[in-house]
């Protein structure tokens, strides 16, 4: 079971790293057109086109992601849990924590040295604001979220062990207030952005990410259990993922439309939870010993951290020396996509490969966890 954590680990870098490139293919399909068309910005002309489609179809498949990671995570802290210890002690914990916040800092301070020298400011206090709340940059809001979790995994492990099913619906309806957070934000702009009820539920992430954690705890406390379950449903599962992936893309539409904005950026909504949930299950109860690009994907998982941090500062900097040097490019997302996609793994995988064979070996962890 282990190495299949670590080969969804794998498929979960990847699926970040193309929900990543997609914001910056939707630029330049919408807000970069004017590099290589002569039209007024923003220009939505490719709004429900086939590539378009084509780009909103990978992206829904991409939510799939950060579910994972955390799924992973409360998987890890599960086994960490010695069988006859009553929870998790603040050792580990704090061990994990501490090999978490060098590379997060790291790349953080790193993002804010380049946003400075290209001319934004941080006062002290939104430097301090941005480190914790993990602000820096759009992906790095996990890693506060995981510690977060870590801290509160010396309660949710003895829950998990003792109170399965106490814990999962209770994680389960804290969906609902962030679920109505989501879909209000969505439908009605502006009248979200005050009140602690959306500071909570949708601002805070803690409520809408605890649950995949803890099913990472109950699934491996309870594993022969938690696999016959998903061996007698495993149709019903891939049945409900391919559904739900379709449905997520029409949600997404009709959401838009009935905003009344040309566009509003894809979100974590409930069909997207319950898809995300249901390929995992899929994920986890495949009973193949050999899996497509196994090896492969392993590498990466094992890897993942250190992609996971610096994989927003390639795809930035690829993306706006397209916008600088290849603007024609951009008129092809597919190309694009692919360009920010390879050069978001790859680059990171080389970098962590170069350091790890290097004499900086000794440094590895402070940089890439």
């Amino acid at each position: 079971m282990v190495r299949r954590l670590l080969y969804i680990n794998g498929l979960a870098t990847i699926a970040a790293v193309i929900h990543h490139s997609m914001h910056w293919i939707l630029t330049g399909l919408f807000w970069w057109t004017d590099r290589y068309r002569s039209v007024t910005i923003p220009n939505y002309d490719e709004l429900g086109s086939l590539s378009y489609y084509g780009i909103r179809l990978i992206d829904q498949l991409a939510f799939f992601g950060v579910p994972a990671f955390l799924f992973v995570s409360g998987f890890f802290i599960a086994i960490a849990t010695g069988s006859n210890e009553k929870t998790i002690s603040w050792k580990i914990v704090g061990n994990r924590i501490k090999k978490l916040l060098p590379p997060y800092f790291l790349w953080s301070f790193v993002i804010i040295l380049l946003d400075r020298l290209l001319g934004t400011a941080y006062s002290l206090q939104a430097i301090t604001k941005a480190l914790i709340t993990g602000g820096v940059a759009p992906p790095f809001y996990y890693v506060p979220v995981l510690i977060q979790l870590l801290i509160l995994s010396v309660f949710l492990v003895p829950l998990s062990r003792a109170r399965p099913i106490l814990i999962l619906v209770f994680t389960l309806l804290l969906q609902i207030p962030v679920t109505i957070a989501t879909y209000t934000s969505i439908l009605e702009k502006g009248a979200a952005d005050t009140g602690l009820f959306f500071s909570i539920f949708r601002d805070w992430h803690l409520p809408g990410y605890v649950f995949w954690f803890v099913l990472g705890l109950v699934v491996k406390f309870h594993l022969p259990e938690a696999q016959k379950f998903l061996e007698r449903y495993f149709r019903l599962f891939v049945f409900g993922a391919i559904l739900t992936f379709f449905l997520g893309v029409v949600e997404w539409d009709f959401l838009r439309v009935l905003s009344n904005r040309e566009w509003i950026s894809p979100q974590l909504t409930l069909i997207d939870k319950v898809f995300a949930l249901l390929l995992l299950l899929v994920l986890i109860s495949i009973r193949q010993p050999q899996l497509p690009l196994y090896s492969q994907l392993n590498y990466i998982g094992v890897r993942s951290y250190g992609v996971y941090l610096t994989h927003s500062l390639v795809l930035a900097l690829v993306a706006k020396m397209t916008y600088h040097l290849f603007p024609s490019l951009l008129a092809f997302p597919y190309i694009f996509g692919f360009l920010l996609v390879a050069t978001g793994l790859i680059l990171p995988l080389i970098s962590m490969e170069l350091m790890n064979r290097s004499p900086l070996r000794r440094y590895y962890q402070y940089v890439f966890g």
